[in-house]
């Protein structure tokens, strides 16, 4: 199909060549990208997550930017804003994000190497020594093997749900992003209970969050106490 001349479709595709340089410098700051192993439940979830954008079908590019688009803006505005902390300090867990961080942004430059190829080669160059257009496309299979077989990317959308009612009640009192929050009340099933414990400090980091309560409900409910 022709695609027609759109302006605000040229506007957001600046807006992502530049967000996609943005974050790449982001993740290579940090010296440790390639060693050691992914051992953190947020990690470990957006690899699994992103291994299921690279196992469709991509012979359908509208889908294929499509479905990698969305998968980025979570990537920008969800998974490296909870991680962020995490990724500044030291010890194992900074070294599973970084390398989290390194293994996602090789994926993601190469998903958007046919959309945005000028972006894509110029950050993946900063880092890697071929040309990003002549190199094997991302496999979903070792990015599966890479987060885990009984892994999913359950635990990012538990996180990211939380975090977006955390921003909403901030938003609607029309206070600062980084203003804290003192209680935070959760109540939802077990299982989606347990995701939030497995990511409870990327969660208090990412929120600002000083105490989180938790309660096996039927029912999704939070309770966020500002300062």
């Amino acid at each position: 199909m022709d695609a027609a001349f759109d302006e605000t479709q040229m506007k957001n595709g600046r807006r992502l060549a530049l967000k996609l340089l943005n974050v790449s410098k982001f993740a290579l700051s940090f010296a440790d990208t390639s060693d050691g192993p992914i051992t953190e439940a947020l990690d470990l979830a957006m690899i699994a997550r992103l291994a299921k954008i690279v196992a469709l079908d991509l012979l359908d590019y509208s889908k294929a930017i499509e479905h990698a688009e969305a998968f980025f803006w979570w990537y920008c505005d969800d998974y490296v804003e909870q991680v962020k902390s995490r990724a500044y300090g030291t010890g194992v867990g900074a070294a599973s994000a970084h390398r989290a961080l390194a293994e996602s942004l090789s994926v993601i430059q190469r998903l958007f190497a046919p959309f945005l190829p000028f972006a894509s080669e110029e950050s993946w160059s900063w880092w890697k020594g071929e040309f990003v257009h002549r190199v094997q496309w991302p496999d979903a299979s070792s990015l599966k093997a890479l987060a885990g077989p009984e892994t999913t990317g359950a635990t990012t959308d538990v996180v990211s749900e939380v975090l977006r009612e955390i921003r909403r009640t901030k938003s609607e009192a029309k206070v600062s992003m980084k203003t804290e929050v003192v209680r935070l009340v959760i109540n939802d099933s077990a299982q989606r209970l347990a995701f939030l414990r497995a990511a409870e400090l990327d969660l208090r980091d990412a929120g600002k969050v000083s105490q989180i309560d938790m309660n096996t409900s039927d029912a999704f409910k939070i309770s966020v106490t500002l300062v």
